[in-house]
């Protein structure tokens, strides 16, 4: 199956980021598209949510509704569907083994996180709504109910727009220069219009929550440049398709 994805990980969790290749959508949605929009077709969305879960090794996938916030839905046991599209949040996190969580994007930075015992692992949807919001900030602290801490935690931060693509008004710019982790976020020199570096303020957000540098993980690729292997909104424009990016506990995670 050519299903195309970064894995990582190690005995007591997998995450995998998701690219366009390896699909069956046609159309502006050409690809592993796992959005549902009106316009994709059931057979070719549940073709593509076959093809990743087996990519993923498990038999159940869970997705948020996602809406640019910073809620976090706690899944505490197995859900009955293959793939269950559940409340509106913008980051999952549980304690279930073999069950994979995760969020969508098409420019936005998706960030996988695991505690390193194996107690629980998170995905969070991180636009700049969202790093303005804090859902990262959210999603560690939810790493609390499971006795965890954000020294015992791993991130890996996935491909999303690029300050070379993500042109943005000084309004937006100025938001994020207030905050305290997005001064140098925000990008100026040699261009008309400032630029933001989302993957670059996911960073310094996970380390102003206290995880150690070497414990965060980032994957530079810019969707927007790349055209055959993500999907983008900013390139493309409505309609476009969505990857996936997922993380599940092992066997020694706490199983339900």
């Amino acid at each position: 199956m050519n299903v195309w994805s970064i894995a990582v990980g190690g005995e007591s969790f997998a995450a995998h980021f998701f690219g366009r290749p390896g699909g069956v959508s046609e159309g502006p949605r050409q690809g592993l598209n796992l959005g549902r929009r009106e316009e994709e077709t059931p057979e070719a969305l549940a073709e593509n949510e076959r093809r990743v879960i087996t990519t993923l090794g498990v038999e159940r996938l869970f997705l948020p509704k996602q809406v640019h916030g910073c809620a976090v839905q706690v899944v505490t046991e197995k859900p009955d569907r293959s793939v269950t599209r559940g409340e509106e949040a913008d980051a999952v996190i549980t304690d279930v083994a073999d069950l994979a969580v995760g969020v969508l994007t098409a420019d936005c930075v998706p960030v996988l996180i695991a505690e390193r015992g194996g107690r629980a692992v998170a995905a969070a949807h991180a636009g700049w709504r969202g790093l303005v919001a804090d859902v990262l900030g959210e999603t560690v602290r939810a790493f609390a109910r499971y006795g965890a801490g954000p020294g015992d935690l791993l991130a890996f931060v996935g491909p999303s727009i690029g300050p070379c693509c993500y042109e943005v008004g000084n309004d937006l710019a100025e938001r994020f220069a207030a905050s305290p982790w997005g001064r140098e976020c925000v990008r100026t020199a040699g261009a008309e219009k400032p630029a933001l570096d989302l993957p670059l303020a996911a960073v310094r957000r996970l380390g102003g929550l206290g995880l150690a540098s070497r414990h965060i993980r980032v994957f530079r690729r810019c969707t927007a440049c790349e055209t055959a292997a993500f999907f983008s909104h900013r390139r493309d424009g409505a309609p476009t398709g969505r990857q996936l990016s997922a993380i599940r506990l092992s066997a020694r995670g706490r199983a339900k």
